[in-house]
């Protein structure tokens, strides 16, 4: 659940891709994100603090940064930066935590640009 109190979900619609669905504390649907062209693979997602949403994208090897209303605003991490596939993600204490294949775990900071 984002601050605002959105429900932000991973909804798979295959094997290997899948949609994020963002629903209003009412239940009511609110938008969908399915990737910026490319197949999307979203696995996990979570919310920070600034109510973005943040997506692991496995097969393509990234994570995407979403605005709350679900439109895409940047990749925070790529196949050039990351160490393994992204399954999961989570955040706590102002620190992106990816849980990635073979079992490794990779901790990033946070940091925002003041508004």
């Amino acid at each position: 659940q984002n601050r605002n109190k959105d429900i932000c979900v991973v909804n798979r619609t295959d094997f290997d891709s899948g949609e994020v669905c963002i629903i209003t504390e009412e239940g009511n649907f609110k938008s969908r994100y399915q990737g910026d062209g490319l197949t999307f693979d979203p696995c996990g997602i979570c919310c920070d603090s600034k109510m973005n949403i943040i997506v692991s994208d496995y097969s393509n090897t990234c994570v995407h940064l979403l605005t709350c209303e679900g439109e895409f605003s940047a990749y925070l991490l790529t196949r050039d930066t990351l160490l393994g596939d992204p399954w999961c993600v989570g955040i706590y204490n102002d620190c992106l935590w990816l849980g990635c294949n073979r079992g490794r775990i990779e901790r990033y900071r946070l940091l925002y640009k003041d508004s």
